[in-house]
């Protein structure tokens, strides 16, 4: 499933990812996706992007999915493969490569036109484990 995944990103040369982040309730999310650091754990499907950390253990912040396009280049497919592995049916994810460029096409259920020019910005030695 998922080298077949992997394959039909490489014929089109970019996928569709998806991504929750916590935002803070009280601002725009204009003013606080960081787009310099946008982070390298996407998925391909859209109902299975939830939040790394539960919003339950911080306050004032609330689920924001991000809808992005990444090119095939992008993506850390070695990665990507063995956290397959290991979560297959609590997500397919589409592990970026550190400092790769993506597109931010939408935020919450707002298209954003033209998209967002963004970066997943450094991965820290936990991410780079998988």
């Amino acid at each position: 499933m998922y080298v077949e995944n992997a394959r039909k990103v490489e014929r089109n040369g970019f996928a569709t990812i998806y991504r929750s982040v916590l935002l803070p309730l009280d601002r725009p999310w204009s003013e606080t996706l960081q787009i310099g650091r946008v982070g390298a754990s996407w998925s391909f499907k859209k109902n299975l992007a939830i939040p790394i950390y539960e919003s339950a253990y911080r306050t004032n912040v609330i689920p924001v999915t991000l809808r992005g396009r990444a090119r095939c280049e992008a993506f850390d497919w070695n990665t990507g493969l063995l956290t397959f592995l290991k979560f297959v049916d609590e997500e397919w994810e589409g592990r970026l490569e550190a400092n790769a460029d993506i597109e931010i096409s939408a935020v919450k259920q707002t298209r954003i036109i033209p998209p967002i020019r963004a970066n997943v910005g450094p991965l820290t030695d936990r991410w780079r484990r998988g």
